[in-house]
């Protein structure tokens, strides 16, 4: 599994109100997103202020062609929802020999960087200029719950710091501490 950082999400905004049933839909039940739901949708939002890992598949089937059998790009709904994480270890156990998953961008997860950033103004309301954006930093607690929660189906056996940059900072997967949390270990790039 190879993940990355690559940008600063937009500040996070209050979900869209829901819309009242038009007419004639008024026995429909509209169902409330679960928290998972919700927590994916937060996520997507917060893709569309970064950039996507996706346009680098090809780059690492070129570096590693002859020492990897292939590369595929996972976004964050196939391994942040319980059950679909189920079938990506299945795959990464079963045929994941010389394999390479290039995991969307890390940066969309608040957990792992420690920081929530928002804005009290839904998306197409108009917005102050002035306005200040809130910073919620979370607790070491919550940040491994999450990763405990996020990797335990996973379960990586080593995370290989392969960025000084990144190995320095506090980030939930590099300095966090859970039972099963895979072992650190430094990278070439690293020690050199």
């Amino acid at each position: 599994f190879i993940l990355a950082y690559v940008g600063e999400p937009a500040p996070d905004r209050p979900p869209p109100e829901p819309q009242p049933p038009a007419e004639g839909e008024a026995d429909v039940e509209v169902v409330p997103p679960t928290a998972e739901e919700e927590y994916l949708r937060s996520v997507k939002a917060r893709m569309e202020s970064l950039v996507s890992l996706e346009p680098l598949v090809p780059v690492l089937r070129d570096v590693g062609e002859g020492a990897i059998s292939s590369v595929e790009f996972v976004p964050h709904e196939e391994w942040l929802g319980q059950a679909q994480v189920q079938a990506l270890t299945e795959r990464a156990r079963v045929d994941g020999e010389n394999k390479i998953f290039l995991l969307e961008n890390f940066s969309a997860l608040p957990e792992e960087l420690g920081l929530l950033r928002s804005v009290p103004v839904a998306a197409g309301e108009v917005e102050d200029q002035t306005q200040q954006v809130h910073v919620k930093r979370l607790a070491w607690t919550a940040r491994e719950a999450w990763g405990q929660r996020a990797l335990s189906v996973l379960q990586p056996e080593f995370l290989v710091q392969d960025s000084f940059d990144i190995a320095r900072e506090s980030t939930t997967i590099c300095s966090g501490f859970w039972p099963g949390a895979p072992q650190r270990v430094y990278g070439a790039m690293v020690e050199t």
